[in-house]
């Protein structure tokens, strides 16, 4: 049951995050594919790397159809084309510390148009949620762009 899972990951995120004073931030999201947390594992300490993008798809109820993996300005691209309440979208993450948003606006519009086919008004495609910040523009063609960040925060704590 993907509730029953959702939940229970929040509570242990939000446990190990208060216990290891470690919280998702802005700069944290900036690099989603490092994102690493201390745990206990038979007693000992240790840091492991915690998937982001699992854990939003998860949280956020997301049923995954398709990941696309690109990279661009020696930066690794993410896009997730899921489901949420019978509407289809899409999830970009990417590392933003020092990147250039015009090439990353080009670079984004690329793919979603030469993958996603997002290059007229048919798309099924009604949203982009987007790590951090953007410049990415997709009004003309019906699509809503948003930063997932303040999804992600709220969804840490349960209050989505």
């Amino acid at each position: 049951n993907i509730n029953n899972n959702s939940n229970t990951l929040k509570y242990i995120l939000k446990y190990d995050a208060q216990k290891s004073k470690i919280f998702v931030n802005k700069d944290m999201l900036s690099d989603p594919f490092n994102f690493k947390m201390k745990v206990l594992e038979k007693g000992e300490e240790k840091e492991v790397n915690l998937n982001l993008i699992e854990t939003f798809n998860l949280w956020y109820g997301i049923e995954v159809k398709r990941y696309v993996s690109k990279e661009d300005q020696g930066k690794k691209y993410i896009f997730v084309l899921g489901r949420k309440h019978q509407q289809d979208l899409i999830i970009l993450w990417r590392n933003t510390k020092d990147l250039d948003y015009i090439k990353d606006k080009e670079f984004t519009m690329n793919v979603l148009q030469n993958e996603f086919k997002i290059n007229d008004n048919t798309t099924e495609i009604k949203q982009v949620f987007v790590n951090n910040d953007s410049i990415l523009d997709l009004s003309s063609y019906g699509i809503q762009v948003q930063s997932l960040n303040s999804i992600f925060f709220k969804l840490q704590w349960g209050e989505y």
